[in-house]
């Protein structure tokens, strides 16, 4: 008759194997089997005690995160109160400074709307990306191109047609 383990033992040594686990997930083991063959244990445990890991390590930093927000505030709202008499009287260096506290507040707050980011080229159109092609042999060359000292090809218009 197989003998009853004690559940601390277990639950101990299953807190092992998962520590194991994660640290070879971290040392770069990505193979969830190769883990389980090195512990004794199924790859299916291994991605449970993987992904319990990974949402602990994810709260802890978005609890660690909060905190250091908060902490971000206060100073912030110290600064703004020690620079606020300072406004009143107006001074303008004061107001600049006060203004650049309050937009660091807002963007810390999530405040402001998203703002969109788009590289373009001159006069607005698509960007242009220019490749020296002379030092290249020209059998190098996509479609058998000539190469003229000194000058590039232009690619990555996303226009077709003129090269305006």
């Amino acid at each position: 008759m197989p003998s009853k383990e004690n559940p601390r033992t277990h639950r101990g040594r299953s807190e092992e194997r998962r520590r194991q686990a994660w640290a070879m997930y971290l040392a770069g083991e990505t193979s969830r089997r190769a883990i389980a063959r090195a512990l004794g244990i199924s790859h299916t445990q291994v991605q449970r005690y993987i992904n319990t890991t990974l949402a602990e390590v994810q709260a802890e930093t978005k609890a660690m995160a909060e905190q250091v927000r908060e902490v971000e505030l206060q100073r912030l709202d110290t600064q703004l109160r020690n620079l606020w008499p300072q406004v009143l009287r107006g001074n303008l260096k004061a107001h600049e400074v006060a203004l650049r506290v309050a937009d660091r507040r807002s963007r810390l707050l999530g405040l402001d709307a998203p703002q969109r980011i788009e590289e373009s080229g001159p006069g607005g159109r698509p960007p242009v990306l220019y490749i020296e092609i002379a030092r290249l042999p020209p059998r190098e060359l996509p479609g058998g191109d000539e190469v003229i000292e000194g000058e590039g090809r232009e690619v990555g218009s996303g226009r077709t047609g003129d090269r305006g």
